[in-house]
């Protein structure tokens, strides 16, 4: 693909790094911008027919230009934004989830942009409610397992915003600002309530595991009992034996033998009290 067809309503301005829209430069080459991923001189584009739109200058290929534009443009706004929508709080292990807390909104008493936290730098760190909280932007690709392991050990609760579905055409900082503060899908990537309510459900599950094993043990235990003293009084009361239970023996009612399912529906109704087994959409409000 040609860089000529990817058309951007921002470009970069190198003298502060901030994003500039088509509408605000001049026409050509005088617009002063460059590519915000190969950093190679736009033109502006301003004509009768076409929606204005910025171009590089050179024919070169740059397909993650709108994608790095968006990135940057989600960044100020978070940098701008003064409050932002919090996730709703999801503790999810297994099949299982329960909501902790739901969404909220906050207010920015700092903001950190390509914030360092540990060997990694987050697209932004904000101060809320005296927690610091990392922010990444969601435009092609998640946040990296080795990524959210950091944020993890460093006690930092994280959260994604996902700018993937922004209109590509005529896109405005209005409609980026919006969604960063609370349109866009988001979701906790790091969260310690969260991880420590999961971790404490895995806990008491497994204790439910080993005590259902045992009690099934102990059932099965006490009815291989009662078969082989029914047996033992069959042959002494004058029955033939044929092979280990005698061909006489008459069935002996043991009683119910344990259902490894009886009653934990019930155990668990009582131990997993506000966890669900399916999991909502994460929608804008997440």
């Amino acid at each position: 693909m040609s860089g000529r067809a990817v058309l951007l309503p921002f470009g970069l301005r190198p003298k502060d790094g901030r994003m500039v829209p088509v509408c605000d430069v001049p026409r050509g080459a005088d617009c002063g911008l460059v590519c915000p991923q190969c950093r190679s001189p736009l033109l502006a584009r301003k004509g009768a027919v076409l929606q204005h739109h910025l171009a590089h200058a050179a024919d070169t290929d740059c397909p993650g230009a709108y994608e790095t534009m968006l990135h940057k443009l989600g960044k100020e706004a978070v940098a701008e934004a003064g409050r932002l929508l919090l996730p709703e709080v999801l503790a999810v292990t297994g099949g299982l989830w329960k909501s902790l807390a739901k969404p909220r909104f906050v207010a920015l008493d700092a903001v950190e942009i390509e914030a360092g936290i540990g060997p990694w730098r987050a697209d932004a760190a904000v101060q809320a409610e005296g927690k610091r909280i990392a922010v990444e932007i969601l435009v092609t690709h998640r946040c990296t397992p080795e990524k959210v392991a950091s944020y993890k050990a460093a006690g930092i609760d994280a959260f994604e915003i996902d700018l993937s579905l922004l209109r590509r055409e005529g896109v405005t900082r209005a409609d980026v600002a919006r969604a960063v503060v609370e349109g866009a899908r988001r979701e906790w990537i790091a969260n310690a309530q969260a991880e420590a309510e999961a971790a404490r459900i895995r806990g008491l599950l497994r204790e439910q595991e080993i005590e259902r094993r045992r009690r099934l043990a102990e059932e099965v235990a006490a009815a291989s009992r009662k078969i082989a003293a029914a047996n033992f009084d069959g042959h002494t009361n004058g029955q033939r034996p044929a092979g280990p239970l005698g061909s006489r023996a008459r069935p002996v009612s043991t009683g119910p033998i344990y259902d490894p399912t009886e009653g934990l529906d019930a155990l668990a109704s009582g131990l997993l009290k506000g966890w669900n087994t399916h999991r909502p959409n994460n929608g804008a409000a997440r």
